[in-house]
């Protein structure tokens, strides 16, 4: 099973290292960017429009299920099989601290170590950012810049992540556009 997941915090990639500094003293993400506007009067917290298109070119091709998941952790019950899994994100998500698997316990910053911990990864490809943290110690990983994305192919299941953690109010709006657009509704 080949598997897409679309993290939105890519499309803010100038952004997010800015965002880091000033989430550690703050927990809510709405507070997060206010502060950000605030400490940072003239960054613009616009996003990346031409990867917005390329990625929606992508995201139109496909002729499988698009899932639209408000945190990325919330891919994990739905791999059940070993899988080959393509991630468009500006975190990699395989794992910050040693320690991440403790407990057998998965979120955000480790789901895709957890997979791979668990015998779900084939492949892992990652289309990370030029100033995303890297990541070398995973043996199914290759890392390629996220401009290459755009030369996806199709794929059996696709999630469409939002990400608040790590997202702008602007790009929440966004993701409910696409999942309006996309998303199929469930048969009652």
């Amino acid at each position: 099973m080949r598997i897409l997941t679309i993290d939105l915090d890519i499309l803010m990639h100038d952004r997010i290292p800015i965002y880091e500094e000033i989430s550690n003293m703050l927990s809510d993400p709405k507070s997060v960017w206010w502060q950000v506007k605030r400490e940072h009067p003239t960054v613009q917290l616009d996003y990346d429009s031409k990867l917005l298109v390329d990625l929606g070119k992508v995201i139109q091709k496909q002729e499988c299920e698009i899932i639209f998941i408000d945190k990325h952790s919330e891919v994990v019950p739905h791999i059940k099989e070993p899988c080959d899994l393509t991630n468009v994100d500006f975190h990699h998500d395989i794992y910050y601290s040693s320690n991440d698997y403790a407990n057998d316990v998965y979120g955000d910053g480790n789901w895709v170590g957890y997979l791979d911990h668990k015998g779900l990864l084939k492949t892992y490809t990652w289309y990370g950012a030029p100033n995303s943290k890297q990541f070398s110690n995973l043996p199914c990983l290759t890392s390629l810049d996220y401009h290459d994305a755009k030369h996806l192919g199709k794929f059996d299941k696709v999630f469409i992540c939002k990400s608040p953690s790590w997202t702008p109010p602007v790009l929440w709006d966004l993701f409910d556009l696409l999942k309006n657009i996309y998303e199929v509704p469930k048969k009652e």
